[in-house]
């Protein structure tokens, strides 16, 4: 199921913010140049927040885990 996944998740969540701007009906032609900066400035830190969250702080993880307890070991499910 698309929704039981990581990644599935980061899909869904992207896909309720477009039916969100859809909802609301934003005409960004009409937006200040102040507008459209922030609206963007603040997609690319969703997008780096996904990023870090999805892939880099598990894999960081996975390696503190190795390197504390060499004893354990991570299955991947």
């Amino acid at each position: 199921m698309i929704g039981q996944t990581r990644n599935g998740f980061s899909i869904m969540t992207f896909v309720n913010v477009f039916n969100i701007i859809n909802i609301t009906d934003l005409n960004f032609n009409s937006l200040s140049f102040f507008w459209l900066v922030f609206i963007a400035a603040f997609v690319t830190l969703i997008c780096i927040v996904f990023y870090i969250t999805g892939f880099v702080m598990p894999q960081k993880a996975k390696e503190l885990m190795k390197e504390t307890y060499p004893e354990y070991t991570l299955l991947a499910i």
